[in-house]
């Protein structure tokens, strides 16, 4: 299936103002950047313009109301509604940059007045803009072929969209936006699509042709690796927000359970027998993405028994730090170096070909945050809050899956596929997907780690430990029977060591057990990734116990919590050899000039120095690429009065030998020094 991609440009035709809801001392409000440091535009923001513009191109139209659902979709409620899924996705705009050329913002300083018509004490305010002439580039997505008329109203509510950014009605943030290869104006393409519109109601859209070509009763079936290149940040929350709490956090990973509902939603767009089929299938299972650096690698969650010393210590000819896994090889506290803390690592161990073993400390994996500010309810309520997401990275996992849907999904993998929170705006990708055979040479075939979450009985009794209620499970899934060799005095070992919580799940076909008759699953006690057990012996069959996965079985002879992506285990690759520290890719962004002279400035004249008004007068008489005038002018202050010249007597030789370099850059920290003085009195 062709999909129907609309590639599009903004260009500024005055400084913008994209708040990020973050600040500092000085400024007050930040722009918003992606995770190089670049200035970008949120498709949260650019979503809520589109929308905007749809409602004033459509009022008084009886579906206008129908259109803006099915193009952006409807957001769920608290009355259990689940919301609707919009065909269009609004990803981020990235800035073009220019070869060897930093885009260089700029502060801008504003005050109230009062009823005098002099500064409202306390009113500055510093925010930092793009500046104009700056361009973003970048794609709205439809999650399905569309008529071109549906296209044609899309390119005529964005290109009618007048700034970007806050401050809009101050004349910040004007804009024009155009597409490749369209040269009609958005009123021509409005009428286009009101021509499709018979009486007033919007034209259906065509029916996919769908197979319905389901599974032979024993099929093949086939290893599946996946490769995801996220081009956009990825939320997975592990647990739930609420009203009460602020914080959206990511967990590291992108889950086995979105995973598996990524996967068959997308074979379910040209053949629903085959999705569900293979969903139902006991051998299916699903992995999760864990992210890694280069392609060579090869990712498992850390097991809860992995240690890494909190310090670096001698080790050989430098010092590096320890790492230890009880569960891989037991060790004694008395024979660690003197002073040495181990403290537990959770992150990713990442395998490469020559079996190097590093870890990936879940601190060190790069995130991105975001604020934002949404309309609950129809009282207007406002819900203001940030949002953690893993930056955009590669994606390493596996599947075992039937080799029909394998051939289905890899003819449907020609446009993006989403995972996480917000797939509108965010979680895209492409994915990558080959057929292999697992192996595990080397790897601790008696040591199994969770990779996904192992769903446990509700009526658990939970006065018995985790421990106890891990090796019941193995004992009941035949997985056999846990290590239990004699430990040495003093040696610490791990044959079992169990994590629990409570997980929930949200699915909109209806799978699993729902709340209420939605799509929202009831919560679940589980044993948590990271989780380890030792067995007294290997499997012989390795490839079938992956398949099988770890759980409760049913009477079915499915395992509990496997159509949920719960199960997933791997064997263990052994104890970390070091550490992987990634280098950050952040453009270098050096101090500007302007604002190193006015904090020098500033700083040698506190409190003594000239007053505002003072400072903006020699400021706004320096022309573009000449200062000869401000120069004059200020040559007049310091043959004036004591009281006057001993205000400028410290800075005034630095002045003059700014403006004589570059005019514009001592105008800007003149303004800057202005600026400062100001917010110090107000503090006064």
């Amino acid at each position: 299936m062709m999909s129907t991609t609309l590639s599009y440009k903004l260009n500024l035709i005055s400084d913008a103002e994209p708040g990020s809801g973050l600040g500092t001392e000085l400024v007050n409000s930040l722009i918003t950047r992606d995770h190089l440091g670049n200035p970008m535009l949120r498709g949260s923001h650019m979503k809520g313009l589109l929308r905007e513009q749809l409602r004033f191109l459509l009022p008084q139209k009886p579906s206008a109301s129908e259109m803006e659902e099915i193009l952006l979709g409807k957001p769920g409620d608290d009355q259990g509604s689940d919301g609707q899924e919009g065909l269009l996705r609004v990803p981020d705009l990235k800035v073009q940059l220019q070869e060897n050329k930093e885009i260089q913002t700029r502060e801008i300083s504003r005050t109230a007045l009062n009823a005098l018509g002099s500064v409202k004490s306390g009113s500055l305010r510093t925010t930092e803009a793009v500046p104009a002439g700056t361009v973003f580039s970048g794609d709205i997505h439809f999650r399905q072929p569309v008529p071109l008329y549906f296209q044609h109203l899309v390119k005529s509510a964005l290109m009618s969209i007048p700034a970007v950014g806050g401050g809009r009605t101050r004349g910040s943030g004007a804009c024009w936006i155009s597409f490749h290869k369209e040269a009609r104006s958005p009123g021509e393409l409005l009428e286009l699509f009101l021509e499709e519109c018979k009486d007033g109601q919007i034209p259906t859209l065509p029916a996919i042709d769908k197979q319905t070509i389901g599974l032979d009763p024993k099929p093949a079936m086939a290893w599946v690796r996946f490769r995801f290149h996220a081009e956009e940040p990825v939320c997975c929350p592990e647990t739930p927000g609420t009203r009460n709490l602020n914080v959206i956090s990511t967990g590291i990973d992108i889950p086995a359970s979105a995973v598996l509902g990524g996967i068959i939603s997308r074979i379910a767009q040209t053949n629903d027998e085959l999705a569900t089929a293979t969903l139902n299938h006991p051998q299916t299972r699903f992995w999760p993405l864990l992210p890694v650096p280069d392609s060579e690698s090869t990712p498992v969650r850390v097991a809860l028994s992995h240690r890494m010393s909190k310090l670096k210590v001698n080790k050989g000819e430098g010092k590096s730090h320890l790492f230890k896994d009880a569960a891989v090889e037991p060790y004694r506290w008395d024979e660690l170096p003197k002073g040495t803390t181990m403290k537990g690592s959770d992150g990713v161990l990442l395998v490469d070909a020559s079996r190097n073993i590093r870890l990936w400390k879940s601190g060190e994996i790069p995130r991105v945050y975001s604020s934002h500010s949404v309309h609950n309810g129809t009282d207007g309520e406002r819900n203001l809050f940030t949002l953690e997401a893993l930056a955009p990275t590669e994606f390493a996992g596996m599947a075992y899956l039937p080799e029909a849907a394998v051939e289905t999904l890899r003819k449907n993998l020609e446009r993006p596929i989403t995972f996480g929170k917000s797939r509108s705006i965010r979680g895209g990708g492409k994915l990558e997907v080959e057929t292999f055979t697992p192996e595990f040479n080397n790897w601790k075939k008696r040591i199994w780690v969770l990779q996904s979450p192992v769903a446990l009985p509700d009526d658990l009794d939970q006065t018995i430990s985790a421990e106890a209620w891990m090796n019941q499970l193995l004992e009941d899934s035949g997985w056999g029977e846990l290590d239990d060799s004699p430990r040495n005095p003093g040696e610490l070992r791990v044959e079992n060591l169990a994590n629990c919580a409570v997980r929930f799940g949200w699915n909109r076909h209806g799978i699993g057990h729902s709340v209420g008759g939605k799509s929202r699953l009831r919560a679940r006690k589980v044993f948590l990734p990271g989780s380890v057990f030792v067995l007294k012996e290997a499997p012989e069959n390795i490839l079938e116990c992956l398949a099988r996965g770890l759980g409760q079985p049913l009477d079915n002879g499915d395992c509990d919590g496997r159509t949920q992506g719960y199960g997933a285990v791997l064997p263990h690759p052994g104890c970390a050899m070091g550490a992987y520290h990634p280098e950050p890719k952040i453009t270098e962004r050096k101090s500007r000039p302007s604002g190193q002279m006015a904090m020098t400035w500033f700083l040698k004249t506190k409190g003594h120095g000239p007053s505002p008004s003072q400072i903006s007068a020699v400021a706004e008489k320096i022309q573009p690429g000449n200062a000869s005038v401000a120069k004059e002018y200020l040559e007049k202050q310091l043959k004036r009065a004591p009281r006057v010249w001993e205000r400028w007597k410290f800075v005034a030789k630095d002045i003059e030998e700014a403006m004589s370099k570059d005019a514009e850059a001592s105008k800007q920290a003149l303004r800057t020094w202005r600026d400062l003085v100001i917010a110090n009195n107000s503090n006064k």
